[in-house]
């Protein structure tokens, strides 16, 4: 026994077209929010330091979406982001690299005592490096259940769009 039926649907093709649109400008939605929500999380996450170099460092870029997959990055500009997460081995800084820190965090402004406090400084993360901290990835833990959130109200947003809602 064989069944055969024909489809004539005409603007099925645009229709396709149309809930592809949908979902692509719904998961770019979401994506830049995450982007947003993780960054601002990445920003209070961030050691002050002397400088806030790293805190004022996090960007949220743009989401792309290609070939069926929304990408969106977050990521710091500050060459030490790697080495706050991470931790460093044992290495000497340039002492003039330390001094902005030592001005606002130990409030030495004597240019001979802050040379020499840079200089004790060095010789210390010389000997123990520094430690891993995680505190980006701590930050991105604590967001992601309202990533995922932010996701599932994506996807309500795709079945209304495509239910002929708003």
């Amino acid at each position: 026994m064989a069944f055969r039926f024909r489809l004539d649907t005409p603007d099925l093709p645009r229709e396709f077209e149309r809930s592809a649109e949908i979902v692509r400008e719904e998961a770019e939605r979401a994506a830049a929010l995450a982007g947003v929500e993780l960054r601002n999380a990445l920003v209070s996450a961030s050691p002050v330091g002397g400088t806030a170099l790293l805190r004022n460092s996090w960007v949220s870029a743009r989401p792309e979406a290609r070939a069926g997959i929304v990408e969106i990055s977050v990521a710091s500009t500050a060459a030490h982001a790697l080495p706050v997460e991470e931790g460093a081995r044992p290495h000497f800084p340039p002492p003039l690299a330390l001094g902005q820190w030592i001005r606002r965090k130990l409030g030495i402004t004597d240019p001979t005592r802050a040379r020499r406090a840079a200089f004790r400084i060095g010789r210390a993360i010389a000997r123990r490096g520094l430690p891993v901290r995680r505190v980006f990835a701590r930050a991105v833990e604590a967001v992601a259940p309202g990533i995922d959130r932010l996701f599932e109200l994506m996807a309500d947003r795709i079945q209304d769009r495509l239910m002929g809602g708003a």
